[in-house]
Parts: C-alpha cells; sequence; structure tokens
C-alpha cells in the first residue's frame, strides 16, 4: 500500500508509483510549474520563502546572510555601531543561536571577538580599568 503524494490516499501499486491517479500526477505538474513543488514534496507550504521576492542580489544576500530585508539592513547602517554610534561595517550575532545582535564598527567587534562574547571578561575587565590595574 502506498499513499498519494498529492491527496493522501492509499492505494495498491507499485513501491515507487507516488500518485494514484493521472489526476494527481497532473496537479503534481500543475504545483511544480507553479514553484509549489516543495508542497508536494514535504507535505508543507513554505509561505515565507514564496512571500519573499528580491528586488537585487545584495537584498537576496542580506536575507540570507542576516535574515534581514535589506530596508532593516539599511536602518541598522544608519544607526551606526550599537556601542559607540560610528560607521559599523560588522553584523553582530550570537554564535549560539545565529540571532543579530545590531552592527558594530571594526574596534567593538574585535573586543567582543577577543573576550569570546563572555560577559565576565568584560566585566572583569572594567573592574581592572576602575581599579587603576595591578600597580595602582
Amino acid at each position: 500500500m502506498n499513499d498519494c503524494k498529492i491527496c493522501g490516499t492509499f492505494f495498491e501499486g507499485h513501491a515507487n508509483t507516488k500518485y494514484c491517479s493521472q489526476d494527481c500526477r497532473m496537479e503534481f505538474d500543475r504545483r511544480r510549474k507553479r514553484q509549489d513543488y516543495h508542497d508536494a514534496k514535504n507535505g508543507i507550504k513554505r509561505e515565507k520563502k514564496r512571500l519573499v521576492r528580491f528586488r537585487s542580489y545584495n537584498e537576496r544576500r542580506v536575507w540570507n546572510a542576516y535574515g534581514l530585508y535589506l530596508d532593516e539592513y539599511e536602518a541598522m547602517m544608519d544607526l551606526g555601531c550599537a556601542i559607540c554610534g560610528e560607521q559599523a561595517s560588522h553584523m553582530d550575532h550570537d554564535h549560539k543561536t545565529g540571532a543579530v545582535r545590531g552592527l558594530l564598527c571594526d574596534t567593538h567587534n574585535k573586543m567582543l571577538g577577543y573576550a569570546k562574547d563572555n560577559p565576565k571578561i568584560l566585566q572583569d575587565s572594567i573592574n581592572y580599568l576602575l581599579d587603576g590595574g595591578c600597580w595602582a
């Protein structure tokens, strides 16, 4: 027994047969031509993929890299570095979850990188500066 990839009904047939009838096969072809073949293949709708239409290569690149629309990315660029407000060129993100945190300038991006995104290291550095160092 097989289940049809289009309508889901059970039918008898060869193990490689995926559709219960010629009508279901034609429906699959129609979906594939409309770029909805993911529906037939996975049984789910991919609304997000279908709704996103990219106007340019840069817009697609920003979406694929950061999950942001180009206008959201440009608004972040206008704000500058999330720490100092200077011109920012590095997208800061959580390395565990991949969530975007903001844009950083080169200096602050390196600072967080050297601290390995560890708040304790950063807080210890602040305490060191406030205390005047080791020799004070």
